[in-house]
Parts: C-alpha cells; structure tokens; sequence
C-alpha cells in the first residue's frame, strides 16, 4: 500500500512529464533514434551495384557465389533507464534533491517510450544492482517504474558504476537506447566504453549548485560523506580551501569530460536548480550529437 503523500507524488509526476511529453519533443525522439538502428533480415546474392562491405563471407564461400546481407531497420527502440539511488542521490541544497530530479526525468524519459510504442525497463544501483525491471510496453508498466523510483529504499549506500554498467551489458543482448542518470562523482568506469560499443548511451549527469559551492563565511564546520559516512572538520573561510575545493570541481569536471569522448556515449546536465524537461529538449533538439 502506497501512502497519501506518495500516490500524490506520483501523480504529480505523471502530469508533469505528461505536459512535457508533447507532440514537439515526441517527434524529435522519433527522429533521433527510431530507425537508426539495424537487424539482419536475410541473406540474397550479390548484384553489381551492392554494397561490398555487405557481402557475408562465410555463405559466399559454401555457395561458391557472393552474397549480401540484407539489413532493415529496426522500427522499435528498448529504453533502459539506469537510475542512481545512492546516497549522494539524496543531497538535497537550496532546490530539489538530486533523486526527485532523477524521478522526473526517468518519468519523461518512460513516457516518451511508451508513446512511440517502445518497450523500456529500469535499473535502480548503488554499489550493488537493487532492482531490475525488464524492458516492457505499457502505461501501467510506467507508473510500476515511476513508483520505484520514487519510493525504492535501497540497501547500499555507495556508488559500484563499473559493476551496474557490465550488469546492463549482460542482461541486454540486443541494441538499446540507456541512459545513465547519476550524479558520477564516484570515478569514471571504463565500462561506458563497452557499454557504449553495442548500445546508444546517453550519460544524464544531474548537478546541485550548491554542492559546488563552499561558504566562504562559515568558518570551522564539519561536513560528511553521504555514502561511507566519513566525517572531516574543514574551515571553509581559509584561502587554501576554497582554491582546493574549486581546483576539485574544475578537474573533475574536465575528467568527466575525457571520459565521455574516449567512451562514445554523449551526454547533458541537468540541474536540480532548473527546468527538469529543457535539457532534454534541447538535447533531442540538437539531433543528440555526440
């Protein structure tokens, strides 16, 4: 049974990625990954004029003819949404946390699945894979993996992305669309690369303002690590610190970037001080190039 204030907050949800999931962004869905996918359909023999780098080799060879392989397009995508519900998923500054965000978008994200008759699944991790819901069509499936997200109580606390990323490599074969939605401060696994090699991958980083901010006024204060609940006393009006705490975010931020490049995924930011829906929008509006 799902409390008063949830129901509501599911509700909520799904009339707020409903109004964002319009005939504009739809359509741009459409034309950013329907149908640049494709699957083998049947081998025939080669004409002049066919593509060379078609011709199968190994039944040109038994037949002693050349043969191509006859390619279509693949006309239905499967979605998975990775959704980091780690600790840190819980900082929450002067906005909105950064998982309520992740909700939001994974919302978005379903709906407009599912209103190009595509099938999408999830996957909820922490430094373990909590919950796995397999690609499948529907409204209702959609709310079932907007509820998850939203009321999912994980039992890790840390950050494992190399493991969650090899686990959606092992569990989905065929080609799909994923996105990652995580605030990736825990490293840089060289499984998006491989990851990336099969499948269309989508890195959603989603950022708090004021998690990059240290005050400058405060002085001695003492600050802990969500996931390993390590405690430091730090004085936040020292020089040192803040270039140190800038000098980390500015190098991270240049290591994220490196790593998306050499991987081929591609990436956008969303912020928890923002509108959830416009970098989305703009990111299907730029054709999502990588």
């Amino acid at each position: 049974m799902l409390s008063p204030e949830i129901l509501r907050q599911i509700r909520m949800l799904e009339l707020r990625a409903g109004r964002a999931v319009t005939d504009v962004m739809a359509g741009q869905y459409v034309s950013t990954f329907k149908g640049r996918g494709m699957e083998f359909d049947e081998v025939r023999e080669y004409v002049p004029g066919d593509e060379v780098r078609l011709i199968d080799w190994n039944v040109t060879a038994r037949l002693g003819t050349p043969h191509i392989k006859v390619l279509r397009e693949e006309r239905e995508l499967t979605m998975i949404i990775v959704c980091d519900v780690s600790a840190s998923q819980s900082y929450q500054g002067f906005h909105r946390a950064k998982r309520d965000v992740a909700a939001e978008m994974a919302a978005v994200m379903a709906f407009l699945a599912s209103r190009s008759q595509d099938r999408v699944g999830l996957v909820l991790a922490s430094d373990q894979i909590e919950e796995y819901t397999p690609p499948r069509k529907g409204r209702g499936h959609v709310w079932r993996m907007i509820r998850e997200v939203l009321t999912y109580q994980a039992r890790g606390r840390g950050t494992d992305l190399d493991k969650t990323l090899r686990f959606v490599d092992q569990v989905q074969k065929r080609r799909a669309l994923i996105f990652v939605l995580s605030d990736f401060l825990d490293g840089f696994s060289p499984a998006l690369g491989l990851l990336a090699r099969r499948h269309d991958v989508v890195a959603v980083r989603i950022c708090d303002p004021q998690e990059r901010k240290a005050p400058e006024e405060s002085g001695l204060i003492e600050v802990a690590d969500a996931e390993s609940g390590v405690r430091v006393t730090v004085d936040t009006s020292d020089d040192i610190f803040q270039s140190e705490f800038a000098h980390w975010w500015a190098t991270h931020d240049a290591d994220f970037g490196r790593w998306i490049r050499r991987s081929g995924a591609r990436t956008f930011d969303v912020s928890t001080a923002g509108n959830t829906v416009k970098p989305l929008a703009d990111f299907l509006a730029g054709g999502a190039r990588r």
